[in-house]
């Protein structure tokens, strides 16, 4: 199966699969969505919460970062697939 990346204002191709960002899929919603890689180095995203030097503004990050992940996960209207390896994200710990 062929794949595309996921663009805005264009219209995905039939057949193909969808290849996009958390970020790219606000939004839309499609038949089915993988989220994958959603292990505890990759979500929260490290380099985010990094940046934030201070207690709330490293809390607001934090949010903002689970808040992708939901937008991510009700991108999906029939099926919905998380994967991760070694230690799945803590914000998973909720949902699982």
């Amino acid at each position: 199966m062929s794949s595309t990346w996921l663009v805005p204002d264009k219209a995905n191709e039939v057949g193909k699969v969808v290849l996009g960002t958390l970020h790219s899929a606000k939004g839309l919603e499609f038949r089915a969505v993988a989220i994958v890689a959603c292990d505890d180095s990759q979500v929260p995203l490290r380099a985010a919460l990094d940046l934030a030097s201070e207690p709330d503004e490293r809390r607001l990050t934090q949010d903002r970062e689970l808040s992708l992940l939901y937008v991510g996960c009700t991108r999906a209207r029939d099926q919905l697939l998380i994967t991760w390896s070694g230690n799945r994200s803590r914000f998973l710990g909720s949902v699982m």
